[in-house]
Formats: structure tokens, sequence, C-alpha cells
């Protein structure tokens, strides 16, 4: 189920930002000085070692993205995570997931990114 994480940082000149979490997602939304959601980032796992990424941002759209973990076994040391492109979005188990795992969030912030969810072009 996600949870809203309190005393979440925000960074000057930037919009406000709420951040939930649970064991298999993250979803951090971005308001206005009027308290709309403008913008949205939902992590997800696919499974226990890969993890997807979708934003959507007012006046740019989605994207889709999978979590590199920095992994090398030849190397001896881990590199930071990063973001690379990954084009397939299954919409509609997403969807499921997010709905049972935001029952208990701000109803606002759940039917926005549901919305936006929904929107997502197949």
């Amino acid at each position: 189920m996600l949870r809203e994480q309190n005393n979440v940082s925000q960074h000057e000149g930037e919009q406000r930002r709420r951040w939930f979490y649970s064991k298999d997602m993250d979803l951090i939304v971005w308001q206005d000085e009027a308290g709309g959601s403008v913008g949205f980032q939902l992590s997800y796992a696919v499974s226990a070692l890969e993890r997807k990424i979708l934003t959507w941002l007012e006046g740019r759209g989605y994207t889709h993205e999978g979590l590199d973990e920095g992994e090398d076994r030849a190397m001896r040391y881990k590199m930071a995570p990063v973001a690379v492109a990954d084009g397939v979005f299954d919409r509609d188990v997403i969807l499921e997931r997010f709905l049972t795992e935001s029952l208990e969030i701000d109803n606002g912030v759940r039917e926005f990114v549901a919305g936006k969810l929904r929107e997502y072009p197949l």
C-alpha cells in the first residue's frame, strides 16, 4: 500500500514534490502553487531485479524508462543507477496495480495519476 513520506525535501525554484512509496512502487507528484498536480513519476517493480519508470509532465508528455542498477559483475564496485529508454509499458496491468496500491493516498493525487495512466497511448 502506498504511503506518503513526510518532510520531503523541496528545491527552491521548483514545484512542490510529494512522495508516496510502497514495497513495489514509488510515486513522486509535482504540484503547482495552487496545489494542482502538474506531473508525476511512477517507479514500479517488474521483478525483484527490474524496475521501470513512467513519467508524465505537463507540456512534455510521457516517457518510459528502465532503471539500470549499475551492476557490472566484471567490476568490483557498483556504479550509480541510471534511467535508460524502455518503450514497453503495460498500461492496463500497471493501472490495476496502481489502483490497488493507492487506495489510502490523497484521492486527488490518486485520480490524477490514474487518469494519466488511462490516457497513456497504446
